[in-house]
């Protein structure tokens, strides 16, 4: 139940809610557009999909704008702190149908509270069970409307069966987690999204594959070529690896730039060791299916494809009108080797069109987290223009992210068609602002007792697999000194 106060909490989680609301309301509309066999409506269905995103994402500046001008002040108070109050603001946007929808933005570098400092939160209680009454996990995942018929899905750590290391809703087969808490995630994530599994063998590469070809059914959740391995008395991945560090002690650095764990100092992918993220092992023997590849491609309704992630970032893909899905694994190697475009091309190949795909990307390290070295940085910048960044630890960097978006724009997909995932997953982190399984998470990964709501309030960007602790990181568990990381999967499906 909603917590009330009379110090203008009230009105904040009125205008979350609202923000829920028009968000379900916008995509209980594009569900009743999809239903109708009109080639001409289903356009316009998928132009609505594109119009809400952009509307949210008007919000968000507009809230922004505003809160840098100082709007929202209390009638009677002109000194009011501004970190007293969430970056918040209502607007109204009309869809192409002539909709009306009320959005609330909050944005990423605010937590929510009253006018008195306390939290207000959404809810005043998100306890949610990782497991049911017979100890089947119940995942927490974070679903995303990205066209008509057509859903995206992203799995968090919460809601699951794994432990240590690995805890919770940990969906990687090869880093060593006990086989039967896998499969158990595993299944519990396909029956909660309804469609089976597709999952191959992730190799930094540049090839996309050909589910439409390749799956069978050889598991319970679906169908699993990525090498889990089968037995537990089989470990595959060694501890991970210590790494190169810049040599800026946590200590020295700004308060607001501390990273979570002691580690004194970041870890950088030089190219010299094997850091780069969801590293994979060769796996040997009979009962271990591996097909590599780091892009999947389907006409098949029921069949989500999924893409296994710590950092590097998801790219989700759909021509509604063709019934064409893919999914891209894109890491750095992965950008340089063209997996995106390699997705699109053999989307093509099944009847897409580039100027009717639309894109997602999902949690991923940040370029301002992300720091590789010299070298690596200027490589990377002279392939994908303007991705060279001085990270928030001083070194250089890269931004995936926007290298993403400019492959995306040479395949012909441009930015208009690019739906945000942000507000839906920022709203799923403030709901869980007072989650005791994401508390514990967040002790476990050696960053001290903080306060939740005050930890989540700290995030500059909620899709940051660094930042927000709802992700798995591989470079959070190496600040942490954790041996091992567990992996998220973020898929799409066609209904």
């Amino acid at each position: 139940m909603t917590e009330h106060n009379s110090d203008g909490g009230d009105a904040d989680d009125i205008e979350a809610f609202e923000a829920q609301e028009a968000i379900e309301e916008a995509e209980q509309i594009v569900d009743r557009e999809a239903a109708k066999d009109n080639k001409e409506e289903a356009e316009e269905a998928a132009e609505l999909s594109r119009a809400l995103g952009e509307a949210i994402n008007e919000a968000i500046a507009k809230a922004k704008e505003s809160h840098a001008a100082g709007k929202g002040k209390e009638a009677g108070d002109d000194s009011r702190d501004s970190s007293a109050a969430p970056d918040a603001s209502s607007d109204t946007t009309t869809l192409p149908d002539g909709t009306s929808i009320q959005i609330t933005s909050v944005s990423d570098a605010a937590a929510a509270k009253n006018a008195d400092g306390t939290e207000t939160g959404i809810i005043d209680d998100t306890k949610i069970a990782p497991v049911d009454e017979h100890g089947n996990p119940i995942p927490v995942t974070i679903p995303i409307a990205l066209a008509p018929g057509i859903s995206v899905v992203y799995t968090t750590r919460l809601g699951g069966v794994s432990t240590g290391d690995y805890g919770n809703f940990n969906l990687g087969g090869k880093g060593g987690d006990d086989p039967d808490a896998i499969r158990r995630n595993r299944e519990a994530l396909a029956n909660e999204i309804g469609a089976k599994l597709s999952l191959i063998c992730q190799v930094h590469s540049g090839e996309a594959v050909d589910v439409d070809d390749v799956f069978t059914e050889n598991r319970a959740f679906g169908f699993d070529a990525s090498g889990t391995v089968a037995r537990p008395d089989r470990p595959v991945v060694p501890p991970l690896p210590e790494v190169p560090t810049v040599s800026t002690p946590v200590g020295e650095l700004p308060a607001d730039e501390v990273t979570p764990g002691d580690n004194p100092g970041i870890p950088v992918d030089d190219g010299t060791v094997s850091t780069t993220v969801d590293d994979v092992e060769d796996v040997a023997g009979d009962d271990v299916q591996i097909i590599e590849g780091d892009a999947q491609v389907t006409t098949r309704s029921g069949i989500a494809l999924g893409m296994f992630a710590a950092d590097c970032l998801p790219v989700l893909l759909a021509d509604p009108e063709a019934g064409v899905i893919g999914a891209a694994h894109c890491g750095r190697l992965g950008l340089q080797k063209g997996v995106i475009r390699a997705a699109v091309a053999m989307m093509i190949e099944k009847g897409a069109r580039p100027e009717r795909i639309v894109a997602t990307l999902g949690p991923a390290i940040c370029g301002d987290c992300y720091e590789v070295g010299q070298d690596i940085a200027d490589a990377f910048d002279q392939q994908f223009d303007g991705t060279y960044t001085l990270t928030r630890f001083g070194g250089a960097g890269i931004d995936i992210n926007r290298a993403a978006i400019e492959e995306l724009a040479a395949a012909g997909i441009t930015a208009d068609r690019i739906v945000s995932s942000q507000p839906r997953v920022l709203a799923a982190t403030q709901y869980l602002a007072q989650d005791p399984e994401l508390q514990q998470l967040c002790k476990d990964d050696n960053e001290g007792d903080p306060a939740l709501d005050e930890r989540l309030a700290n995030i500059r960007h909620s899709m940051c697999t660094l930042e927000n602790p709802l992700w798995f990181s591989h470079r959070r568990a190496q600040l942490a000194h954790k041996a091992h990381e567990g992996r998220m999967l973020a898929l799409i499906v066609k209904q």
